[in-house]
């Protein structure tokens, strides 16, 4: 079926009187190759282009999407992927579009990801990929939607997601990505939808994300977030429905503009009682009320002050609910009065 004697460019290989790049048809037969031990794997013999469905031009691959689900474009229902994707997929080049999901592939995303300068849509999900997300997606600076939810990714939002200023949707949901919600993605003014539910995120919600003024879609559920809701979050609540943020550990009292459903869950969120805030570690007092008069003023700095030259550590006093009493938390007492 392969064959080299055609008059095709240097790097490109015949197939069926068509000059395809070889680099690219690699990777398609590696993921055939690969798959030869999946539950249902392709048949050996499959030609590359066979796989998956697929779109070129002059000789190079566009798009390529995998899916075992039928809600798919791509309803793939006679064999599934497995093994690990390779390295050399940096070498797709030309791909717009890279879709593959419910698959059995494993191991970590490569970071030669980042060398696919041209995509504007990568989806790799509902499989067992694992590890961190690659720095190098920064790369991909034409996205506008990136989907790795459903996996077993870990560790926490690379800085370099910042340089996604195209982005529409970015969908994380349900792996195992910690540490605390940047404030850096307040600079994808373009985000539409933000899903980053069913993670282990902690810290306290970012007041930078009621600055998305293109927001329409927000989820935070189910995650280990601590502290207050920020006030500006109203800037998203009160224009949009879609703003969830149960199952946390988030303290009251709540923004008037935020719903039940929002905060504690409903029978359609389908989480009961795991549904509803863990309030058992909120202090009980108002954050940084020191003298406990229901009211923030500057006796309250004074008293603030007073705790850090001295070292002693009172819940009430600690605003970022790090657990050290230092200057942000005389910064972010002032910042309250203020406003």
């Amino acid at each position: 079926m392969l064959s080299s004697i055609f008059p095709c460019d240097y790097g490109y290989i015949q197939i069926n009187n068509t000059c395809y790049f070889e680099d690219d048809i690699y990777v398609l037969q590696h993921f055939i190759d690969s798959s030869q031990n999946s539950i249902y794997p392709p048949p050996a013999d499959m030609s590359p282009l066979d796989l998956g469905v697929q779109e070129w031009e002059n000789g190079r691959i566009t798009f390529f999407c995998y899916s075992y689900i039928s809600e798919s474009e791509c309803y793939i229902y006679d064999y599934t992927l497995s093994g690990q994707i390779p390295p050399e997929i940096g070498n797709l080049t030309q791909l717009r579009r890279l879709i593959i999901a419910t698959t059995q592939l494993s191991g970590e995303i490569p970071p030669e990801i980042g060398n696919l300068v041209n995509l504007t849509e990568l989806k790799i999900y509902m499989s067992d990929i694992s590890g961190n997300i690659p720095d190098e997606i920064g790369n991909l600076i034409n996205l506008t939607d990136l989907y790795l939810k459903e996996n077993n990714l870990s560790g926490s939002i690379p800085n370099e997601i910042n340089n996604l200023t195209q982005l529409d949707r970015l969908f994380l949901e349900y792996n195992d990505l910690g540490g605390q919600i940047p404030n850096y993605l307040e600079n994808l003014q373009n985000l539409r939808y933000l899903n980053l539910k069913h993670n282990n995120f902690n810290g306290q919600i970012p007041e930078t994300l009621g600055n998305l003024s293109n927001i329409i879609g927000l989820s935070v559920a189910h995650n280990e977030l601590t502290g207050y809701i920020p006030e500006n979050i109203c800037n998203i609540a009160d224009n949009n429905i879609y703003v969830y943020l149960y199952g946390n550990e988030l303290c009251p009292p709540y923004p008037d503009c935020l719903t039940n459903e929002q905060l504690n869950g409903s029978w359609m969120t389908g989480g009961g009682v795991e549904d509803e805030q863990d309030t058992s570690t909120c202090p009980e007092c108002l954050i940084g009320d020191a003298n406990n008069d229901l009211i923030l003023n500057i006796s309250d700095v004074l008293i603030l002050i007073d705790h850090i030259l001295y070292e002693n550590y009172v819940q009430c006093s600690d605003m970022n609910f790090d657990d050290v009493l230092n200057v942000q938390d005389v910064i972010l007492i002032l910042n309250n009065i203020i406003n």
